[in-house]
């Protein structure tokens, strides 16, 4: 299985019945090797402690019976007989010291200091590793002579941030604003009309009345300019500025009146009858149920009433199509000349629908010109409605014996 290799590494797995098999397994000692050193730093490694060998200090050395690094303190030559490395050691204790594979952190790099294998600093924005023992002296020297080896480094991406930022401050430093002075409370900054630079809006966020056209650009205001009058808590903007001309308006929902555009509550049906408000406002249907929207309907009569009952005392009464869907909801019966015994007693009817519009007739009472003292006639809630073209009849259904004269009869209607 000579072409057989490892996963990651893909070192050779050699046929041992192959004669040529020391090649594969030498081809992967040498890629154990190199991988090994890119990870771990051995100072002038030794291989395997021998006998009669001169070892130098920093020498490096594997215990092949207790499978340990050791590396050489004091300059030595070993023993001549065949003794373990363990019965050399215990010998001369000064000899060799156990090396253990532990990086450490060493904060930041300082020249005239002794660096161990392991040992990491930070110089600057450089990130390093020491690989050989040494006192320190120039950083960069040391580096040159790979007693360091750098890990990061920085320096180049801390540098070009480090000039975005100037040239984001010199181009901020460049920007021309204008110069804030006294008078220059509740000013605005905007960009000018030509988009070069920046200039101040003069406001006035102190002021006791409201602007006119003479607040214009002769005193410092523009368009977009802002007026606050705190008397009256009225805010306006500036829509022209023009000398002697100056456009004004209001940015604030205020009340209305008759010279002023604003908001306005909505008047009740009695604030509507009563008519004196100047700031409420009427809407339809407020004033259809006030007494502004009150329309009466008039028969009236100068003559003698019949002597006997009978339909149709008046001609009928047509209702116009603007009152479709009025109610009626009040009624008023008068004479000019009372008469004498026994009583009048009137009905209306809607032809059209076929009602009688009374429930308790209209009764005038004998010698009376009015109803006052007769029983109250009530309309029948369900017979109320007008509509377009409704034909409306007067009826007497009793009479005076002694007739009187002059019959008025008068309705009232509303939209409900």
């Amino acid at each position: 299985m000579a072409d057989n290799k490892t996963v990651n590494f893909k070192l050779p797995l050699p046929d041992f019945n192959k004669i040529t098999w020391h090649d594969e397994y030498y081809e992967g000692q040498a890629i154990l090797d190199a991988t090994l050193a890119k990870y771990i730093i051995l100072n002038q490694a030794q291989g395997v402690w021998q006998n009669a060998t001169a070892y130098s200090v920093d020498d490096t050395v594997v215990d092949d019976v207790d499978g340990q690094l050791y590396q050489c303190a004091v300059a030595n030559t070993s023993a001549a007989s065949p003794i373990t490395f363990s019965a050399d050691r215990t010998a001369n204790s000064t000899y060799w010291v156990n090396v253990t594979l532990q990086e450490r952190f060493r904060g930041a790099w300082a020249t005239a200091t002794a660096y161990l294998v392991g040992d990491f600093v930070a110089n600057g924005n450089q990130y390093a590793i020491c690989v050989e023992n040494h006192t320190s002296g120039t950083f960069a020297t040391d580096v040159t002579a790979v007693k360091w080896v750098v890990l990061i480094d920085a320096t180049a991406s801390v540098d070009a941030a480090a000039a975005s930022a100037t040239a984001a401050a010199a181009s901020a430093a460049g920007v021309n604003l204008p110069s804030i002075v006294s008078g220059d409370s509740g000013n605005a900054l905007q960009v000018n009309v030509g988009e070069t630079g920046y200039e101040l809006v003069k406001n006035n966020i102190a002021a006791t009345t409201a602007p006119v056209v003479g607040d214009d650009d002769a005193d410092g205001y523009a368009i977009g300019s802002k007026w606050f009058d705190t008397t009256n808590d009225v805010s306006y903007v500036c829509l022209d500025a023009s000398t002697g001309a100056a456009v004004w308006e209001s940015t604030s929902v205020q009340a209305a009146s008759t010279t002023v555009a604003g908001i306005s509550e909505y008047a009740t049906v009695t604030e509507t009858n009563t008519g004196t408000s100047t700031t409420r406002s009427i809407t339809p249907d407020g004033l259809a149920g006030s007494n502004f929207g009150i329309v009466s309907l008039s028969f009236t009569s100068d003559g003698e009433l019949p002597t006997a009952t009978g339909d149709g005392f008046f001609s009928e009464m047509e209702i116009p199509s603007y009152l479709n869907g009025y109610e009626l909801f009040g009624w008023l019966g008068t004479l000019e000349t009372a008469g004498t015994t026994n009583t009048l007693d009137i009905q209306v009817r809607n032809v059209t629908q076929a009602v009688d519009i009374f429930s308790t007739k209209i009764t005038i009472d004998s010698t009376e010109k009015t109803t006052a003292t007769a029983t109250l006639a009530v309309i029948n809630a369900a017979n109320k409605n007008l509509a377009t073209l409704d034909r409306l009849r007067v009826d007497v259904d009793a009479v005076h014996t002694t007739v009187g004269k002059g019959l008025n009869l008068t309705l009232f209607a509303r939209k409900p």
